[in-house]
């Protein structure tokens, strides 16, 4: 099982708070489930998405829209990408 910290500051995120508690859910959900992996770019289906999360097509629909115009995540072809996600790792090895 991975393991993926979650530092308490996001709640202080100015992008962060600005989302819905919806869009705060699916935000969280892409920076942490399982496929994440250490050079932040992973591929999962929307239907995946949808099924993880119980959440609406339409409302995925929007949230991507609104990360990508912000420069946060980026999708392309069932790929994700967590833009500023080099930020908070601290890997060494």
């Amino acid at each position: 099982m991975k393991t993926r910290i979650i530092y308490t500051k996001i709640w202080k995120d100015d992008f962060f708070a600005t989302l819905n508690s919806t869009e705060k859910l699916l935000f969280i959900y892409f920076i942490t489930n399982e496929r994440v992996n250490i050079i932040h770019c992973y591929e999962i289906t929307e239907r995946e998405i949808l099924f993880d999360t119980g959440i609406d097509r339409g409302i995925l629909e929007r949230f991507i829209t609104k990360v990508e115009e912000a420069g946060r995540i980026l999708f392309k072809n069932n790929y994700v990408f967590l833009v500023n996600a080099k930020r908070y790792e601290k890997y060494v090895g």
